[in-house]
């Protein structure tokens, strides 16, 4: 039987923050058609006591099975709670991608409480349905670093003494001498949102160096500096397949 999954990526939008934090704040995980759980801790970050009211919107559960537990969560200060997450696609979802929102709302029960700024937090779950490939072009190559000097830097420096500018330049020279420049560009070519995380291999040992999200067609580009040394890059997904690897020429 072919495997069809769902892997969901978490977003937050439309949040205030004054009472509440959740965590992780996203995620990106295999749905399989028998669900996935996840658990959320949230927190209450106020000196009040809060209750939250926690749902999926309609939308969401057109297109798949949430469940949500417990439902209404209240908070002392600072304390902290979890809530199950369980989602389940419905049988006759076609392949694709789609947005999951859930809710969490704080309840507000007397009239002097509706005066305050109370929180809600929008959690768009976005996830894909069905086989669809992942493929990125990736450009890498080595580039110089110039000393440079911006114009506040410079402006700093020319109220220093002639024996402190020649020490800061020296300081600098020296900074860049133990640099190098690596000028990455990733473009997404698949047929869904990819999370991909940059690797360096320094001696034996891998370095993580940025992640970054990739709509369809999104290009990153982005020239990082790093201490030399460096021999080998690689570019995986969050479930640790690999999707380029290549060694870096001088």
């Amino acid at each position: 039987m072919k495997k069809i999954a769902i892997f969901l990526f978490l977003a937050l939008t439309n949040i205030v923050y004054s009472y509440i934090n959740i965590y992780p704040s996203f995620f990106f995980k295999e749905l399989k058609r028998e669900g996935t759980a996840e658990t959320f801790i949230l927190t209450n970050r106020s000196e009040q006591t809060v209750r939250y009211r926690i749902y999926p919107e309609k939308s969401t559960t057109d297109k798949a099975t949430v469940e949500l537990y417990p439902r209404s969560v209240l908070l002392k200060p600072y304390e902290h709670k979890e809530v199950k997450l369980l989602i389940t696609p419905k049988k006759d979802l076609r392949k694709g991608t789609y947005t999951f929102p859930i809710v969490i709302k704080e309840v507000v029960a007397s009239r002097e409480e509706r005066k305050r700024t109370y929180t809600m937090l929008r959690l768009n779950l976005l996830g894909y349905y069905g086989d669809l490939k992942v493929k990125i072009d990736t450009k890498v190559k080595r580039v110089k670093r110039d000393l440079t000097i911006d114009k506040e830097k410079n402006r700093k420096k020319s109220e220093k003494s002639r024996s402190d500018k020649e020490k800061s330049n020296k300081q600098d020279r020296d900074k860049l001498n133990k640099l190098e420049g690596l000028d990455i560009e990733i473009k997404n070519r698949g047929e869904r949102i990819g999370i991909f995380s940059i690797y360096l291999m320094r001696g034996k040992e891998w370095e993580f160096l940025d992640s970054m999200i990739l709509k369809q067609n999104e290009i990153w580009k982005k020239i990082y500096d790093v201490e030399k040394g460096v021999t080998r890059i690689k570019i995986e997904e969050n479930d640790g397949k690999i999707y380029y690897e290549d060694r870096l020429t001088e």
